[in-house]
């Protein structure tokens, strides 16, 4: 966990607190009711997601500039495509001098109802962190995590939502967008993260904002619990 989210989540308000997987639930059946031209798209298939979350994992830490990125990439395109009336794929460069290299980073944007104009998003980052540096073992601080939850589980949910859209249909635009670069920051350097999303703004600035975004991230630990974002929360309109 990056130390923005860590205080992010401990300056929320306690009674914001919900049980577990209630609050994702809501967000997905919300979509799905509002959204659909079927009553079966209400059901979201947890099955599907965790599928897509083992096999992000079997290519290893997705660390950009590296085989499994890569490797990583081709699949969730592949995926993507089969389900989505429009794929489309924005590269970017990041130079990271804790890593002391150029990283070739790029995002992905599924889109259902391309033509609609009134549309909803939901994010995740596919990017898994370079440096397990809160780790609580100080020997393993320099190794990249495998990311099962840290960015593997928001993408397996949205990989799966994709496959549902596919089948169901929306009854309004949606855009399912998979950040990249999103974790390659330190305390040190704070401008490493979010490289996709602030990407993503630059992109797609000429369009009309979406009626609404959801940020799905961290949502496979067990037992967890979910909170309002801080930020969101207290500047949400």
């Amino acid at each position: 966990m990056t130390a923005r989210r860590r205080s992010t989540a401990a300056a929320v308000r306690p009674w914001l607190r919900v049980a577990p997987g209630a609050l994702l639930g809501v967000v997905l059946a919300t979509l799905a009711t509002s959204c659909a031209r079927t009553p079966q798209a209400a059901a979201f298939d947890g099955s599907r997601a965790y599928e897509w979350v083992k096999r992000q994992v079997a290519f290893g830490p997705r660390t950009p500039g590296t085989a499994a990125h890569d490797s990583c990439f081709a699949a969730l395109v592949e995926g993507l495509r089969r389900n989505a009336d429009v794929v489309e794929t924005d590269s970017f460069h990041y130079y990271s001098p804790e890593l002391k290299k150029d990283l070739r980073l790029t995002n992905v944007l599924a889109r259902f109802r391309p033509k609609e104009q009134r549309r909803v998003l939901l994010a995740a980052h596919w990017d898994t962190r370079p440096w397990a540096d809160r780790d609580p073992d100080s020997t393993r601080r320099h190794q990249p995590i495998l990311g099962a939850n840290d960015g593997g589980s928001g993408v397996g949910v949205l990989m799966a939502l994709a496959e549902q859209l596919h089948r169901h249909g929306p009854g309004i635009g949606v855009d399912l967008v998979l950040f990249d670069g999103e974790d390659l920051g330190t305390e040190a350097n704070p401008a490493g993260f979010f490289r996709g999303s602030r990407r993503y703004l630059e992109w797609k600035a000429p369009e009309p904002a979406p009626l609404f975004v959801v940020l799905i991230d961290m949502v496979g630990r067990k037992d967890a619990a979910f909170y309002w974002e801080g930020n969101s929360y207290n500047k949400a309109e």
